[in-house]
């Protein structure tokens, strides 16, 4: 039986002149044809363009933005990192639904996205309406939306590719694969996709539930390499009367190397070398993967040469002290008979030609996908930079253009202080040289007659020479310039601090500005 409220039909078809024939059920009701219809929260429209999902879906995410917007204004309210990452939790979320399948980079889908994201930018750091789009949304730590969706696109093809081979999403990449490819004059999206994960290691989902325990104890030295070093010496002279063999292993990556190097030793009760293996693992691997696969050689190796009731106890070189490898993990490979020669090996690998797979692992395919998304912010900000502008004074002009993905304001400012401390690094807030251009003020002179810029009111003014020395005492570099002050982490701690005291940028300030400016008048 038929659901009649349920029931909705819709042709799809490319031609502007179109027959749509209604649909008779067996109880004889009549199902006219619709031009959208909406499947779990998906928007389809008769030809595919995705135009009213896309429309929906940002006035959604438009609606609970300005929801959002109630917690913070310029004054007062939440800190920018807690409206960041509500704006990521509840907005970007309603905004990208469903972008895996529409986003092809379509002009229509970056306007709507990039008026909502531009509003977001600028309610997170506190500053005004007219302040530049791409520096606030380097300020707020927030990538532009068709970069978003393009990172996003990458990571769902990496997590499609680990699903098990009964899912619903490999099954439909199974099916493209098995489709005729010169049946296709371009590659569509979802060949796109086949081909990004096509050479993409296996995972067998069902080997280890998440909510299983480890079968083995993980111990992690904390002592420094040289005590290790000591530590591991002492050891292996407390065995020496016993028959036991000690195998050692590790893992390289050199610049002029074409792929991950791993070197495996083994030594037995008498220091004497019994055992040694260098393999090369390729390029589409990381250091990470190199050290886990020395782990398993070395393991291998001891199930050949172990006898019934002998102890296995694997050591292998480790520079990272906060890495976690089973079942011993020592840092440093200095002083280490073992650890040097598999280091030796590993380097010596790392310059021969790869001798197994060339299969992408997970985990280098996670940081491809990062150095994509950099290559394409840094493209982006390339644009931004080389547009013809006259303005000296304008941010591309004062400060590199960096990424990052964090609110460089320290957790705990006030949100009157971190707004004007955006406000005078892009220039636009409560200081005369910028109110005069919009007829605020009479003029754009400070009290002392100078031009009341950023830079005046942070590097020249007189008014506030007290409070500047206590900012030149809290930052040992020199000179002092704009970009010490807003970029780096120390002038930033001490340029917060000189806006707490003197209170510029802020509007209390500009509105106590306002009455000496007229009683000196």
């Amino acid at each position: 039986m038929f659901d009649i409220a349920k029931t909705e039909l819709i042709h799809f078809t490319a031609k502007k002149e179109r027959k749509e024939r209604s649909l008779q059920l067996p109880d004889n009701t009549i199902v006219e044809p619709k031009d959208t219809i909406k499947w779990l929260g998906i928007h389809i429209d008769n030809r595919l363009s995705f135009k009213e999902h896309i429309a929906t879906r940002v006035s959604q995410a438009t609606k609970a933005f300005h929801r959002l917007g109630r917690l913070a204004n310029i004054e007062r309210g939440l800190s920018p990192k807690a409206v960041r990452q509500l704006y990521l939790a509840c907005v970007t979320s309603v905004a990208d639904y469903g972008s895996q399948i529409y986003w092809k980079n379509q002009s229509y889908a970056t306007s709507l996205l990039q008026s909502l994201h531009n509003l977001a930018c600028r309610k997170i750091i506190g500053v005004f309406r007219t302040s530049p789009s791409l520096p606030t949304s380097i300020e707020s730590g927030l990538t532009s939306p068709a970069i978003r969706l393009n990172t996003n696109n990458r990571k769902y093809a990496s997590r499609a590719h680990q699903l098990s081979s009964n899912h619903p999403i490999q099954k439909a990449i199974t099916r493209i694969t098995n489709t005729d490819k010169a049946s296709y004059k371009k590659p569509n999206q979802h060949r796109q996709l086949y081909t990004i994960v096509k050479s993409i290691q296996r995972e067998t989902t069902i080997a280890f539930r998440p909510w299983e325990s480890l079968n083995y104890k993980v111990t992690v030295s904390k002592k420094s390499k040289e005590e290790e070093a000591i530590a591991h010496a002492d050891y292996i002279l407390s065995r020496s009367g016993d028959n036991f063999t000690a195998i050692y292993s590790d893992a390289s990556q050199h610049d002029k190397g074409i792929g991950i190097g791993v070197g495996v030793v083994a030594y037995s009760s008498t220091h004497e070398e019994t055992f040694s293996q260098k393999t090369n693992i390729g390029c589409s691997q990381l250091v990470y993967n190199g050290e886990l696969e020395g782990i398993a050689q070395a393991f291998e190796h001891a199930a050949i040469v172990a006898q019934e009731g002998q102890e296995i106890y694997s050591r292998k070189e480790n520079n990272d002290k906060e890495s976690i490898y089973p079942p011993a993990v020592g840092p440093g490979h200095n002083d280490v008979k073992g650890n040097e020669k598999a280091d030796t090996l590993a380097k010596e690998a790392a310059k021969e030609r790869p001798t197994t797979s060339t299969i992408a692992s997970l985990a280098y395919l996670g940081t491809e996908i990062n150095k994509i998304q950099k290559t394409e912010q840094l493209m982006e900000y390339k644009r931004y930079t080389d547009r013809p502008t006259k303005n000296r004074s304008s941010y591309s002009r004062i400060f590199k253009l960096n990424t990052h993905t964090t609110i460089k304001v320290p957790k705990g400012t006030p949100r009157e202080i971190s707004s004007a401390f955006y406000s005078l690094k892009l220039g636009h807030g409560y200081f005369n040289s910028y109110l005069k251009r919009f007829n605020k003020r009479d003029c754009n002179l400070c009290i002392c007659y100078k031009p009341q810029t950023p830079q005046h009111l942070l590097l020249d003014c007189k008014q506030y020479k007290a409070h500047r020395n206590t900012l030149k005492e809290a930052i040992p570099h020199r000179p002092i310039t704009l970009p010490l002050l807003l970029q780096t982490k120390t002038g930033i701690k001490a340029t917060l601090a000189f806006i707490a005291s003197t209170g510029i940028g802020t509007r209390k300030w500009h509105l106590g500005q306002t009455t000496e400016q007229t009683d000196t008048v």
